[in-house]
């Protein structure tokens, strides 16, 4: 059977199947002036172990090295782009070496292949959606400081993933990079302004975050869904917390807020069944609806200088038993502790000139409301 081949440096394409089932193929090389490689151009060329890809190459039709015996690819220097989905079924792959002129890896380049740790370029500004996904063998890897874009999904199914460091120069991400895998400790890099929305979303084994103190945002969704989260680092400067951040995080059991939070977005904490206690920062102009329905919230406390507290803040905290009002406090607005059903007792200063409607409807077991001289 045919062993090497040799091509020369005229060909600009390789055909569909052009060596479907060369199983004794062991040497190739592709040419400097090659620009396309057809669907299943390679497949079951079971003895070629290494190849390497020419800068030239811009288009691939579908999986060309499916069910290949390549255990290694390189890219040939001056190569600025990974073609999407180029090595998607090459179910031997385990090396890959990036030239350091590489600033883009396309969709789903690396997807279930056997890698298990790989050197990305400092050069390599955006990697784009599903690029690991499905990687299971992937223990390790360094994002690079000039990364600015991450796709969606990036490292889903990473299931050997146990830490990655996020660089400060990220400015968008595609969210759920490591939906229903890995790592255990996630670690922003200083200088990070912003947690993308979605960006954690579906970690299931993630445990640990390191936030710095640089940042100011956590978008909606960023850990919704992670599980095993009980352990976050800061949100001592963070000034804005959105939608369902951290919704069905069911192991946070403590939250320190920065007293500047401006905004709590509707339902940032709702499922946490384990977060027990909370203190509201006086700064807080506005929150979402129910922040913390179906948290495990028995008490609740307040910043000096609180002077309204929101409508539906507390709505459907089903464990909430007692709240003290503080004697800043000037108004409590619309159903702010409605549907409280363990809340007994409440204690009110005579600085409150307003309880807005509903605001302790659905308390079917208060029975004592403690009205407090300032």
């Amino acid at each position: 059977g045919l062993i090497k081949v040799t091509l020369p440096n005229t060909v600009t394409e390789i055909s569909d199947m052009a060596f479907y089932s060369c199983k004794s193929l062991s040497s190739i090389n592709l040419p400097s002036s090659l620009e396309k490689i057809g669907t299943d151009a390679f497949m079951y060329c079971e003895s070629l172990k290494e190849i390497t890809i020419p800068a030239s190459l811009t288009e691939i039709d579908y999986y060309p090295f499916e069910r290949t015996g390549i255990q290694t690819i390189k890219f040939a220097e001056g190569t600025t782009k990974i073609t999407q989905y180029i090595c998607e079924r090459a179910d031997y792959l385990e090396n890959v070496v990036l030239p350091n002129t590489v600033k883009e890896i396309g969709m789903g380049a690396f997807r279930g292949t056997k890698i298990k740790t790989i050197d990305i370029p400092d050069s390599v500004e955006f990697i784009d959606d599903s690029v690991f996904a499905g990687c299971t063998n992937l223990t390790s890897i360094e994002l690079p400081s000039t990364l600015t874009k991450l796709g969606g999904t990036v490292f889903s199914g990473c299931e050997s993933l146990k830490y990655v460091k996020i660089p400060a120069s990220l400015k968008e991400c595609g969210g759920y990079l490591f939906n229903g895998s890995g790592p255990e400790k996630v670690e922003l890099e200083e200088g990070t302004k912003e947690i993308f929305d979605s960006m954690f979303s579906g970690s299931k084994n993630l445990v640990e975050v390191v936030i710095p103190s640089s940042v100011e945002k956590i978008g909606k969704w960023s850990f919704y869904n992670c599980k095993k989260l009980s352990r976050i680092s800061s949100l001592k400067n963070v000034k804005y917390i959105d939608n369902n951040a951290f919704e069905n995080c069911e192991s946070i059991s403590s939250i320190v807020f920065n007293t500047n939070l401006d905004y709590l977005g509707e339902y940032a904490f709702q499922n946490c069944i384990n977060l027990k206690r909370v203190r509201i920062p006086a700064s807080i102009t506005s929150s979402g609806k129910t922040p913390f329905k179906g948290s495990g919230l028995t008490a609740v406390s307040f910043y000096s200088g609180v002077t309204t507290i929101n409508p539906m803040l507390f709505c459907d905290c089903k464990n909430l038993d007692t709240v003290t009002i503080p004697d800043t406090v000037t108004s409590i607005g619309e159903y702010a502790f409605y549907k409280c059903k363990s809340l007994t007792s409440v204690t009110i200063c005579n600085s409150v000139t307003l309880i807005e409607k509903g605001a302790f409807s659905g308390c079917n077991n208060l029975t004592t409301v403690y009205c407090k001289p300032t």
